[in-house]
């Protein structure tokens, strides 16, 4: 343990840790409270929370910090918006910077500096699966999974492997593969776990032989792709449409909304996961230079890292572009 400073990360053998419920004397409460805070200080990556009242109090704590933190960041887009394109109108964009300095001031004091700021309850039943909360007494447990909130998905993608991935596999390690094993009970979960381990450490290749841990993944990216779609060619829809026919409002106002919603769903449930980084491989001349003719499985599903910084930068300027010109054309109809 180090002496000053924030503890080292820990191990992949130790990438989770469990609080359990269990009352053996009157100080148990103190002492679960403990055990969170030396997680949440250990930078554990994954905290799972089984007493109710330690969990509850501190989902709302980050539910608080976060409603804090989007609150600042809206009404400070807010305020430039308004103040450029409407500078006469005042009363509406004072208030809105006030309230965000105000939020932005209230979480810099309150939660910036407290390690639980740093962690996320997770609610992504795909990735809760992955975890061993069968083995729990609590039927709802709490899940904190620990999240980068110092780059945003404007930083270069190079530069949020260099700070936050572990390093890059070398050349003699650029493909993993998943082999389809089953020597116990629990292998559908080791399968998992390698999936997870590969994903996390950045492998640039990852080869699934276990059809359903394949078949799920494949999934799951072919989802987060519709979405990413959908909200470009929604916002790209309702831009187009807007300025070549500014009266045709039952047209664009749907398609903003949609660009946006799907916007905020990819934000929500793909964008921190790290399969978002992976595509699924369909090019056969590539795949043939894969060692696919030593697997027992004749259909594997091959994972490759792509660049997606661009692709979400698209998407997320095309939704706030177009859910800004459909503000802007509902004030100007109902306001002016």
């Amino acid at each position: 343990m180090a002496d000053d400073g924030e503890r080292p990360p820990p191990s992949p053998q130790n990438d989770y840790v469990i609080i359990h419920e269990i009352y053996d004397n009157d100080s148990a409460s103190e002492y679960f409270e403990s055990e969170l805070e030396q997680a949440l200080e250990t930078c554990i990556r994954t905290i799972i929370i089984e007493p109710s009242k330690l969990g509850d109090e501190t989902a709302r704590w980050i539910t608080v910090g976060n409603c804090l933190h989007k609150t600042s960041v809206l009404c400070g887009l807010g305020c430039l918006v308004t103040g450029i394109t409407w500078p006469d109108k005042g009363l509406v964009y004072f208030p809105l910077g006030f309230c965000s300095i105000v939020c932005a001031g209230v979480y810099t004091v309150s939660w910036q500096f407290d390690p639980c700021c740093k962690y996320q309850v997770e609610y992504n039943s795909h990735r809760l699966q992955r975890l061993p909360l069968h083995n729990l007494t609590s039927s709802s447990p709490v899940v904190l999974v620990r999240k980068d909130d110092t780059l945003t998905t404007f930083v270069d993608d190079k530069l949020m492997i260099k700070f936050i991935c572990r390093p890059p596999p070398s050349p003699q390690n650029d493909y993993v593969i998943i082999h389809e094993i089953y020597d116990n009970d629990s292998a559908s979960e080791y399968f998992e776990s390698e999936l997870e381990q590969a994903l996390e450490t950045c492998i640039r290749t990852i080869i699934i032989e276990p059809s359903k841990l394949g078949d799920e993944t494949a999934r799951w990216i072919t989802v987060g792709n519709c979405l990413h779609k959908t909200s470009v060619l929604c916002g790209l829809g309702c831009l187009v449409t807007g300025i070549t026919w500014p009266d045709k409002g039952l047209v664009y106002f749907p398609l903003g909304f949609c660009s946006i919603v799907c916007a905020g769903v990819y934000t929500v449930s793909w964008q921190f996961d790290p399969c978002c980084k992976y595509q699924v491989e369909y090019n056969s001349h590539r795949l043939q230079r894969l060692p696919l003719h030593n697997l027992t499985s004749s259909s594997p599903v091959v994972l490759v890292r792509k660049d997606d910084t661009r692709r979400k930068i698209l998407h997320n300027l095309l939704a706030g572009l177009s859910t800004a010109y459909c503000a802007w054309r509902f004030y100007d109809w109902y306001f002016e």
